[in-house]
């Protein structure tokens, strides 16, 4: 909690920082002359960096581990696919990574050990599904922090999004886009830390965007906000004391 991470293209390319929360000097995370890095987070129990790099701007952008060395790691090496990094477990023991390495039109889900980064095939997409929501600016946390649901997102057209989770422990899928979603975008935002509650934003019920949670132990759906205009996002603090909207 003592140092902010961030990205900047000071140098006329994309690279990782850090400095203290009370200001100070810059220090370089990855110093590239040729390839663009973006910072991702830090890892929960240490000082290791997670950060996202393509090659001399082919976009194709992979997730490296920067060890407190300095030196990177690229967690799923090749020429040919994309990673994109989907957050920590709750504890901090796991981070989860799609990747379209198995077939270029569809990005599976990785575990990836926080010790050893030894990795296993999570969830295998068959269904053209997106895990974070259409157009997230990079904060969608898409896996509960127990590990057990994921969130699948399914594009129609630019104004209809479909929701699902599927219970990895069991493979089950709970629908969360009801019979009036159709030309609605219904989009996932946040689980709380407990891992028994999904938020999601959905405009299924008028031209204004809610926010509505869902009970996943009981399947009940309630609406947590509406107002006169939309409610775009929503994220939990940690321990799930804040909700920001």
């Amino acid at each position: 909690g003592q140092h902010v991470l961030f990205s900047s293209n000071r140098s006329g390319i994309w690279n990782a920082y850090s400095m203290p929360v009370q200001g100070g000097p810059w220090k370089a995370i990855t110093s590239s002359t040729s390839d663009n890095s973006y910072a991702l987070a830090y890892f929960p129990n240490d000082d290791r960096v997670l950060v996202t790099r393509d090659g001399a701007g082919n976009e194709k952008f992979h997730v490296y581990v920067i060890e407190e060395s300095g030196q990177a790691r690229d967690l799923a090496p090749g020429d040919n696919h994309t990673t994109e990094f989907l957050g920590f477990s709750g504890d901090g023991s796991h981070f989860y990574i799609s990747s379209n390495e198995r077939d270029s039109a569809q990005f599976d889900v990785y575990r990836y050990d926080s010790k050893t980064y030894a990795r296993r095939l999570l969830y295998r997409n068959t269904g053209d599904y997106l895990f974070a929501p259409p157009g997230d600016d990079g904060d969608a946390r898409p896996i509960s922090a127990d590990g057990r649901w994921l969130t699948l997102h399914t594009v129609n057209n630019a104004n209809d999004f479909d929701l699902d989770v599927v219970d990895l422990s069991s493979g089950g899928i709970v629908h969360v886009s009801g019979a009036d979603s159709e030309n609605a975008r219904v989009q996932a935002q946040d689980f709380s830390p407990d891992s028994g509650t999904l938020y999601y934003t959905s405009n299924e019920r008028g031209d204004v965007t809610e926010l509505h949670r869902l009970n996943l132990k009981d399947g009940t759906h309630t609406v947590v906000r509406k107002e006169s205009g939309d409610v775009v996002a929503s994220r939990m603090s940690p321990r799930g004391l804040y909700r920001v909207d």
